[in-house]
C-alpha cells in the first residue's frame, strides 16, 4: 500500500481507479474549500470509504507535504501489458524512456504525453524511476489514464514495434535530423533518454531515425520538457494530415 495526496491526483483516482482506493482521509474543518467538498463527494458516488481526519494525523500518515487536506490509501500501481499498445490500429505515438531514474521527471513526461494526445509511455524495469506516489503527484492525474507498460528490453520493445507498423525515432542532442524538418510518422515511437547518458547505443542502434532539437544558448534541456515539445509537435503533424506513414 501507498499513500496518493493532493486534489487533482486524488480526484483522477476517484475517477479513473477507485477500485484503487482502500480509504480516504479527509481533513476536517468548520468551512472546508469547495476542493474538498468536491473530493468527499466523488468518494461517495464511487462507494469509497472515507474518514474525517486532523491536520496532524493526515500529516502522520504522508509526511510534511502539501496534501491540500486529502490523501488516499491505494494499492500498488498497475502497469499496462506492452503488447495490446502495439497491436492497436490507427495513428498513435508511444513514448519510450530510457532509464529516466528522476520519478519527478517521469510525473511531468506522463502529464505532457496525456496532455498532447500519447497512446502510452514505455520504460525498463530495471534502472528507471517506476509510477510511485511521487511521479503520480508530478502526473496530476495523467498517471490514472495514460496506460504506462514496464518492459524488460527496450530495443526488443522497439523491434517489435517495427514489426507491427510503427516508427521509431530516438532524441539526441546533436547529431539527429533536426524536429522541423523531418515530420515523424503517424504510428511512431519516441526515444527520449536518462538525465545522464542519453539513449543508449544499442537501442540507438535498433531506431528508424534520429531527432534533435534545434535550440540555441543552451546545450540541452530537461528530458520532460523535451518531450512536451516532440509529443506537441508530433500531435500537430497528425492534425494537420501531414506525416509521412512510410
Amino acid at each position: 500500500m501507498s499513500w496518493t495526496w493532493g486534489i487533482h491526483p486524488v480526484e483522477a483516482l476517484l475517477d479513473e481507479s477507485p477500485d484503487r482506493v482502500q480509504e480516504l482521509w479527509i481533513v476536517q474543518s468548520r468551512r472546508p474549500g469547495p476542493a474538498r467538498v468536491r473530493v468527499r463527494d466523488r468518494a461517495q458516488a464511487a462507494n469509497v470509504r472515507f474518514r474525517m481526519v486532523t491536520d496532524a494525523q493526515l500529516r502522520g500518515a504522508v509526511g510534511d507535504v502539501n496534501h491540500q487536506g486529502v490523501a488516499a490509501r491505494v494499492t500498488e500501481f498497475e502497469y499496462a501489458d506492452a503488447e495490446p499498445l502495439l497491436e492497436a490500429e490507427g495513428p498513435g505515438l508511444i513514448v519510450v524512456l530510457d532509464e529516466v531514474q528522476d520519478p519527478h521527471n517521469l510525473g511531468a513526461v506522463l502529464r505532457s504525453a496525456r496532455a498532447f494526445g500519447a497512446r502510452a509511455v514505455v520504460i525498463p524495469k530495471h534502472r528507471s524511476a517506476s509510477v510511485t506516489p511521487a511521479a503520480i503527484r508530478v502526473a496530476a492525474g495523467a498517471a490514472e489514464t495514460l496506460p504506462v507498460a514496464r518492459v524488460t528490453n527496450l530495443a526488443r520493445f522497439v523491434e517489435a514495434a517495427r514489426d507491427h507498423g510503427w516508427w521509431s525515432y530516438a532524441t539526441v542532442v546533436e547529431g539527429g535530423e533536426p524536429l522541423d524538418r523531418m515530420p515523424m510518422a503517424d504510428r511512431a515511437v519516441l526515444i527520449l533518454g536518462s538525465e545522464r547518458r542519453g539513449v543508449r547505443p544499442g537501442l540507438l542502434d535498433v531506431c528508424d531515425a534520429k531527432l534533435t532539437l534545434p535550440i540555441d544558448g543552451v546545450e540541452s534541456l530537461n528530458v520532460s520538457v523535451a518531450a512536451g515539445i516532440f509529443v506537441w509537435e508530433w500531435a500537430k503533424m497528425v492534425a494537420a494530415e501531414g506525416p509521412e506513414s512510410t
